[in-house]
């Protein structure tokens, strides 16, 4: 049986990869794919080995959310809400670096390491808990994500900026040693960045749902002498049914009666209407012209052209490019190479004669440039988009 599962809480390809490698290793599954960009798992399994509920529960055990169908995933909006106070909250020190030329008591008050200290202590803890949270659980699961690195970066900026405060006597106004806005400010960009991501995969989730509200929610059929208005859902292959002026046409049929002019752009895109006439074949979710016209059903529901285009349209988003599959095999190992890479960068800078402050900040520039995972992000991203905009324009 192939099932299809949300997923909440996936960060970056990391996420997806260690799923998909899990959910392969589970004895009854003979073929998973996760993608990150639709936040969803293709399961093939034995429903004599495997339960749906089974699946859901290993999922759950890596630290993400198997979400039911209906269930909603607010991700996006909590995501919204972090970044705003986030933003709020490390404003004035950027605006405290930008305006450091000037020499007054207020660029004096912004750069006050206790100021700084206060703002981004919230912004550390609290707005980037969910890093913590997800940090631990990759690690647990003994898939280290890119929640990680920023995990690691920002504590260390802040830690080594804390550790300086106190040791060292720091005038109101002075910067040295300090890098509290650092620190907030690569929670806040990396916030950003994850949020206009999301913001892509919902326009592009749109174009989905888009497709599917072209079909009609009823359809005049014949019952005996009269017309009864019924539930599109209702329609079965056989039924006669009644196309009145302007409206959808409810499935994939022949057209027994009458003649009318239809507007097939949804299917061809090209909104020139077709004459339609007895013994021609008119399509689901086209819309009627001026005319009228009775049709013998054919194809309803799963079965109907307009089902198909959806369908193709998942699975081209759920099938995995070459250079996706690249990525992800990259992702597995990315995050383990880079800690490795940071940690050694340390040792290098110190061994070179740097100081501990110094070489610190070093580890902590190689962790946080690599934060994004451009490759784990963007290539799913784009083919997600990509099909979106072609379901769009009718390809």
């Amino acid at each position: 049986m192939k099932q299809e599962f949300r997923i909440g809480g996936m960060s970056c390809a990391s996420c997806s990869a260690r799923i998909e490698k899990v959910l392969k290793k589970t004895d009854g599954v003979s073929l998973a794919s996760v993608n990150l960009a639709t936040e969803e798992a293709f399961v093939s399994y034995d429903e004599k080995i495997l339960s749906a509920e089974n699946i859901a529960e290993i999922i759950n055990s890596l630290g993400y959310k198997a979400l039911k169908k209906d269930e909603e995933n607010n991700d996006q909006k909590q995501l919204k809400k972090r970044l705003l106070i986030s933003i709020i909250l490390t404003f004035p020190m950027l605006l405290g670096m930008a305006l450091s030329f000037y020499q007054n008591s207020f660029i004096h008050f912004l750069h006050n390491p206790y100021f700084q200290l206060a703002l981004t202590t919230p912004v550390q803890f609290v707005i980037g808990a969910k890093f913590y949270k997800t940090a631990w659980k990759s690690l647990k699961a003994k898939g280290p994500n890119m929640d990680l690195l920023v995990a690691l970066g920002t504590t260390a900026a802040y830690g080594l900026s804390l550790y300086n405060l106190i040791t060292q006597n720091l005038g109101e106004g002075m910067m040295k040693n300090v890098y509290f806005e650092s620190s907030a400010t690569i929670i806040t960009l990396i916030l950003l960045g994850k949020y206009l991501e999301s913001r892509a995969k919902a326009r592009t989730a749109d174009s989905i749902r888009n497709l599917m509200s072209l079909q009609p929610d009823t359809a005049w059929v014949k019952k005996g002498e009269s017309y009864e208005k019924v539930s599109a859902s209702q329609i079965v292959p056989g039924d006669i049914i009644m196309v009145k002026p302007g409206e959808k046409i409810p499935a994939d049929g022949l057209v027994i009666s009458g003649e009318s002019d239809v507007n097939e752009s949804m299917l061809t895109g090209e909104s020139i209407p077709i004459y339609k006439q007895e013994g021609d074949k008119v399509t689901g979710a086209s819309v009627n012209g001026s005319g009228s016209f009775e049709f013998k059903a054919e194809r309803v529901g799963k079965d109907t052209t307009l089902y198909s285009i959806i369908k193709m349209v998942k699975e081209a988003q759920e099938a995995k490019a070459p250079v996706q599959q690249l990525a992800d095999r990259v992702a597995g190992v990315f995050v383990p190479s880079v800690v490795g890479i940071g940690i050694a960068t340390v040792f290098l800078w110190l061994l070179a004669g740097a100081t501990g402050e110094a070489a610190v900040m070093h580890g902590v520039a190689v962790l946080v440039i690599s934060c994004p995972c451009a490759l784990g992000l963007a290539t799913p991203t784009a083919i997600m988009v990509g099909t979106g905009k072609g379901a769009q324009h009718g390809i």
